[in-house]
């Protein structure tokens, strides 16, 4: 999907990106895919290992995502059977004798944490500098599986993490009776956005509520509420191409403060968090990208939130 022109003056970014759910992808398949405007192939061995290439075989161009075999921990592509690795190595031609120097595959670092696959994309192939988020509610066994909601959005991944910056959008775009006052922090590859707010119990009292966003890159945005109840919304998007980006939404709720995702307080937290998402998509899908906003009191850190996020361009600098 292009870009129209001054929508994005900014490059994908770099940093782990979710390429998959572990549950969702089934042992021995290799399955194709494509994001950072690339033809990927994802593996996953007898053993569910997984890892990710760049989709073409560097013998005459075969597509390995459409055809290619798994044998055990190894795959064969479909045209002249060459036969790789898990490094993207060339372990056997099998009508030759030597293997060529040169025969290998691109291969996109690649871990599987809390049931997620991460990838890490830099476009010069320079490797990751911040380790792999962690996730502890979803290897607890307290909190609810998680459930899954997907778009496709014409928009970029800086215009995404950009709204936690923005509290003022939260009254006009979302109906908020007051804009969000949160303490916000700049970390290396973290953001931070805390809001503390009073919220009634229904014996009468007042209870505190807190809500933390906390950004890792530009492809994971981790929401955490509590208080009366703990609810945990695990955002993650990867750049398709230069103009759309896959989104997701991962749902869970803990359990043992009495939460269903199906059923009341749960429910309702997850019906507004999409109710938000989907208010929110046809700005960004319209918008341009403003160089130098013209900006004024109330507006939040959006200067701030620029400048953390120009580490994730360094091919830009």
């Amino acid at each position: 999907m292009l870009a129209n022109p001054g929508e994005f003056p900014f490059p994908i970014p770099v940093g782990w990106f979710r390429v998959g759910f572990l549950d969702q992808i089934a042992p021995g398949r290799a399955t194709r895919l494509r994001f950072w405007g690339q033809e990927l192939v994802l593996v996953s061995t007898a053993s569910r290992e997984v890892g990710l290439f760049g989709a073409y075989c560097p013998h005459l161009g075969a597509h390995l995502g459409f055809g290619a075999v798994v044998e055990g921990e190894r795959f064969r592509c479909p045209f002249h059977a060459w036969r790789f690795d898990l490094e993207g190595r060339c372990v056997e031609v099998p009508y030759a004798k030597r293997i060529p120097a040169r025969a290998r595959l691109r291969r996109y670092p690649t871990e599987v944490k809390s049931g997620i696959v991460w990838a890490w994309y830099h476009p010069s192939g320079e490797g990751p500098n911040w380790p792999v988020p962690e996730i502890p509610e979803l290897d607890n066994s307290e909190w609810s599986a998680p459930t899954h909601h997907h778009w496709t959005i014409r928009t970029r991944n800086q215009e995404i993490a950009e709204n936690t910056s923005d509290p003022a959008h939260f009254r006009a775009v979302h109906g908020f009776a007051e804009a969000p006052d949160p303490e916000i922090t700049f970390e290396g590859p973290l953001y931070r956005s805390v809001t503390l707010s009073r919220v009634p119990r229904p014996d009468g009292e007042m209870a505190v509520s807190r809500l933390e966003v906390t950004w890792h890159g530009m492809g994971l945005g981790v929401v955490r509420a509590s208080g009366a109840f703990e609810l945990l919304v695990v955002g993650t998007n990867t750049p398709i191409d230069g103009g759309a980006v896959d989104a997701c939404f991962s749902f869970s709720v803990n359990r043992a403060r009495g939460l269903r995702p199906d059923k009341g307080a749960g429910r309702a937290f997850i019906a507004e968090a999409i109710r938000q998402m989907e208010q929110d998509i046809p700005i960004w899908e319209n918008k341009v990208f403003a160089v130098r906003p013209v900006l004024c009191e109330g507006d939040g850190p959006i200067g701030a939130f620029r400048e953390w996020a120009k580490q994730f361009y360094p091919h830009e600098a």
